[in-house]
């Protein structure tokens, strides 16, 4: 997989991208793309932009746009300010009262949809993901909602790395209450 990094603003999330394209040997280009220089890049699997909005991926050959995962935006926005009203099966499946705000491990975070909403209940909720975008992306959204909403949200992104291995450099003082595995796929409508 190639991908291209594009640098356009934005420090933090530029220091954190450039972590990452050394890592795994991505490419860097510091300047703006516009639509009419874009398809000299086309070489490229996937393009990575640091913008002021957050960082988002395009993923050429897709005909989707380039997506950037938002916390404070959309259907996961309204989920998580509906918590005052009503309250989610997650929520119950993890032991979560008003007495008590297990430390969730989600092992299997994707865009951390589930473990948002858990962490915006007032869980404790560390999440591991091991595809090196996707835990960039994360990363960010992390770092804006925190920054620009939230900044007490107990929602923490382990270190880039395989599940097995985080679970198993676990100790038993920093052990979880629950350990959260997402199967990634719905089942077919019927």
């Amino acid at each position: 997989m190639t991908v291209y990094l594009i640098l356009e603003s934005r420090e933090e999330a530029i220091e954190n991208a450039l972590v990452f394209a050394a890592k795994f040997g991505w490419q860097i280009l510091e300047k703006v793309i516009s639509d009419t220089n874009k398809n000299q890049f086309k070489k490229f699997d996937k393009l990575i932009y640091c913008q002021p909005s957050g960082l988002s991926v395009e993923i050429w050959q897709s005909g989707l746009k380039p997506f950037t995962l938002h916390f404070n935006q959309g259907k996961l926005a309204f989920r998580a300010a509906q918590i005052k009203y009503h309250r989610e099966l997650i929520a119950k499946a993890v032991g979560f009262s008003k007495s008590s705000s297990p430390f969730i491990l989600d092992l299997t975070a994707g865009f951390a949809k589930d473990s948002f909403i858990l962490a915006s209940y007032g869980c404790h909720v560390s999440l591991v993901e091991r595809e090196p975008i996707v835990h960039l992306l994360l990363q960010d959204a992390i770092y804006r909602f925190k920054n620009q909403f939230q900044p007490d949200l107990s929602l923490n992104l382990a270190p880039l790395n395989e599940s097995v291995f985080y679970l198993s450099s676990l100790t038993k003082e920093n052990f979880p209450d629950v350990i959260y595995l997402d199967p990634m796929f719905s089942n077919p409508k019927q």
